[in-house]
């Protein structure tokens, strides 16, 4: 939609009941299935690409609530159901998935900021967006 400034957090996935009682996991990634789609109906879009050492995002995804299990029950785009639960997996299909971002981003010219949760902040943000950003959130897993 034009009134649209910013789309953050496109993901989503929750546990489901199906017609014969058993707990399935519906959702997905949207920037990941639908990732040439976005540029092209976007094709002047700022992507923001959010990366940080893959073993401390294994590690918040085992702290933020079920997400792991959620994962591994998950039929995701290069993660397939039953996938997952070993960090190795988890780490191969993050880091696919952030070299397909800038490989297919940069194939096309897209503005893309790779941008490091740990390292990063204020100054890359606005120099990216042209624009002042605050920067209020550190994430951190300890």
């Amino acid at each position: 939609p034009a009134d649209v400034d910013a789309v953050a957090e496109m993901n989503g996935l929750t546990w489901t009941v199906d017609s014969c009682g058993r707990r399935t996991v519906q959702g997905g990634f949207p920037q990941i299935s639908f990732l040439d789609q976005l540029v092209q109906c976007y094709p002047h879009a700022h992507f923001i690409l959010n990366v940080r050492d893959s073993q401390k995002w294994v590690a918040s995804i085992d702290k933020w609530n079920d997400l792991r299990r959620r994962l591994v029950a998950a039929d995701l785009p290069s993660l397939p159901a039953g996938c997952g639960s070993d960090d190795d997996e988890l780490v191969a299909w993050v880091e696919a998935h952030h070299a397909r971002v800038q490989q297919q981003l940069g194939a096309c010219g897209a503005r893309l900021l790779v941008f490091d949760i740990e390292q990063h902040g204020e100054y890359e943000l606005s120099s990216f967006l042209n624009r002042r950003v605050s920067w209020g959130h550190y994430n951190k897993t300890l």
